[in-house]
């Protein structure tokens, strides 16, 4: 063993052979050993040494007493051919159990976190991270489940998985209620396709039904929302329905997992397009009032580019204007915008952007004038309330019965959609409640397997470094490399070292 080497562990730096040399010359050669006969320690090398037990007088020194408890346990973990600083897990038990897939915690359980048992060179190490882990299952088991017992009344004792199924059942049945009762509406609206239709439509694309829920979740907590009843976070919430109706129809992100920029935009607009209102009234100033907005809270529109941030305020702007204004300013937007040189291509560019950006605004404008059925819920006052002819496209045209139907009950069922995704998410966990319960139930007999380890290994330690610890034995030690230094046992040289 090299000084550098024992300097690394916080240890004196004297190698093993000054040290057994420094404790025979101060305890008297007599003293540490108990037959005459030569040893040899091999230098700067532990690797080869066999120790076995002999009878030795009560107050004999031992060779293990020359050794620090880390030479003991490195000579032992070389003997077992263990590596050296051989570590348990391969990262946190924490972040294992937080994002590992389930599938593959249920692979591994409480054993699978370690490498077998009896590959450890630490066993004591083995059990401090055992009880890290047993005492991790048990606060998340424990957490979990209270949180089910407070949110939902879950019984801990009762199939918990079961239970919230049951839970999900029950808003079903409140969904279908609410869906199934009478609305005010004016009179000949068509109502072939109603709003369960619709929302069935809308939930065959998973990704389309999760993009609805945490944008309505965005709205409900934003508090830069208009505080009113006309134009407030009910009028936005129904408008972002509205908006995902028509991009169905529209076709847009019908086959994508990702969202595109037209629903990015949309979304958007929805949640910002009334921030700058400031009466409930006619207001054609209310859209550049809340452009102005966005300027002092830019990380509204932090996920988007920079051209897609201009078309959300060129449309927020717009909204508030006539179509004629919006065809006029759409026009003047690519007035000497030059994307390449050859003017036939550039003039095409700015007509396919001028398109997107129509289509854009077209979605945007119409689902906010179809919330007007607010304003004039049994469409006796179609001035006041929703103009299906002042509606730009055709998709949009077809919602009129949808907008009346939205305005009695869409909150209610999307605050149900809600409470439903939180079940799922929770229905979907049990699965680490069972495996938490699981790995529980393996505790005894994992501790048993670590007793039994930690039993041999002591015998093991016995029979390998002699018993002096216990019954102060000790025997002469052996190594079959070149020899360093010979120590001849003669009581008449008053304990000193021949070299």
């Amino acid at each position: 063993m090299c000084g550098t080497y024992y300097k690394e562990y916080g240890i004196d730096e004297m190698s093993f052979c000054e040290r057994l040399e420094k404790t025979i010359n101060d305890v008297g050669i007599e003293k540490f050993f108990s037959q005459e006969g030569l040893s040899i320690v091999e230098k700067n090398k532990l690797d080869n040494i066999i120790i076995k037990t002999a009878d030795i007088p009560q107050d004999a020194v031992s060779i293990i007493e020359c050794m620090d408890e880390f030479e003991i346990k490195q000579q032992f973990a070389k003997i077992k051919g263990f590596k050296d600083g051989e570590y348990i897990c391969s990262e946190s038990l924490s972040d294992r159990l937080e994002h590992n897939d389930i599938n593959e915690l249920e692979q591994e359980g409480v054993k699978g976190l370690f490498t077998v048992i009896s590959s450890v060179s630490n066993i004591d190490e083995l059990q401090e991270t055992y009880d890290t882990y047993k005492n991790e299952i048990n606060t998340k088991l424990k957490k979990q489940v209270e949180q089910l017992k407070l949110q939902y009344g879950i019984d801990e004792n009762s199939d918990i998985k079961q239970q919230l199924l049951s839970k999900k059942q029950e808003l079903l049945k409140k969904e279908e209620k609410v869906l199934s009762r009478d609305f005010m509406h004016k009179k000949g609206i068509d109502e072939t396709k109603g709003l369960k239709t619709v929302l069935m439509e809308l939930k065959e694309n998973k990704e389309t039904k999760k993009w609805l829920l945490e944008s309505d979740k965005e709205i409900k907590e934003d508090e830069l929302q208009y505080q009113s009843n006309i134009h407030g976070v009910s009028h936005t919430r129904r408008v972002n329905f509205l908006a995902n109706v028509i991009m169905n129809m529209e076709g847009i992100d019908k086959n994508y997992i990702k969202k595109s920029s037209i629903r990015e935009i949309v979304e958007h607009f929805v949640i910002n397009h009334d921030i700058g209102r400031i009466n409930d009234i006619e207001d054609k100033e209310h859209g550049e009032r809340s452009v102005e907005l966005l300027s002092t809270n830019p990380e509204r529109l932090k996920n988007l580019d920079e051209e897609d941030k201009e078309i959300v305020k060129f449309t927020i702007k717009q909204h508030s204007l006539s179509a004629k204004e919006n065809e006029k300013d759409i026009q003047d937007m690519f007035v000497g915008k030059k994307y390449i040189d050859d003017k036939e291509t550039n003039d095409q560019m700015c007509m396919l952007k001028k398109q997107y950006i129509k289509r854009i605004l077209d979605i945007c404008k119409d689902a906010d004038k179809l919330d007007r059925v607010r304003l004039d819920p049994l469409g006796i006052n179609p001035r006041e309330g929703l103009d299906v002819s002042r509606l730009s496209l055709d998709s949009s045209k077809q919602l009129e019965g949808i907008a009346y139907e939205s305005l009695d009950k869409i909150l209610e069922i999307l605050n149900i959609e809600h409470e439903i995704a939180d079940i799922d998410k929770q229905i979907d966990n049990t699965k680490y409640i069972d495996f938490y319960k699981k790995e529980i139930s393996q505790f005894s007999s994992f501790e048993q397997e670590i007793n039994k380890e930690k039993e041999k290994r002591n015998d093991q330690k016995k029979e390998m470094l002699g018993t002096l610890i216990v019954d102060r034995r000790l025997s002469k030690i052996t190594d079959y490399g070149e020899t360093y230094k010979s120590i001849s046992i003669n009581k008449s040289n008053e304990g000193k070292i021949d070299r």
